[in-house]
């Protein structure tokens, strides 16, 4: 069985990285800007995924899956052990944002 802590961990994340989604969804529509989103991973010395550690600093469009084939940290659609106590946060930024500081990305 799952430790309490486990489930509490992943289901956080899932709730976290949704309702920014929302946020983005609504913050799209109202403006009519290109968004782009962030994965940041958790810091998590104890369970370091070095592949969400890579993820960082590569920004992609809203609607795009990022390197490791999930939509958003704790993408329910994602195996376990991409989403099993991951603590990564999202960030959604504008496409003039990523113009300004990440622009090789465009």
């Amino acid at each position: 069985f799952p430790s309490h802590d486990m489930v509490a961990i992943t289901e956080s994340t899932r709730a976290n990285a949704l309702g920014k989604e929302r946020s983005a969804e609504d913050w799209q529509r109202e403006t009519g800007q290109e968004l782009w989103k962030l994965w940041f991973h958790s810091g998590n010395p104890r369970e370091p995924r070095n592949n969400h550690i890579a993820l960082q600093n590569q920004p992609i469009r809203k609607e795009d899956l990022f390197a490791n084939g999930l939509i958003r940290p704790g993408d329910p659609a994602g195996p376990p052990s991409e989403t099993v106590r991951c603590g990564c946060t999202l960030v959604f930024i504008s496409r003039d944002y990523v113009a300004r500081y990440y622009p090789k990305f465009l």
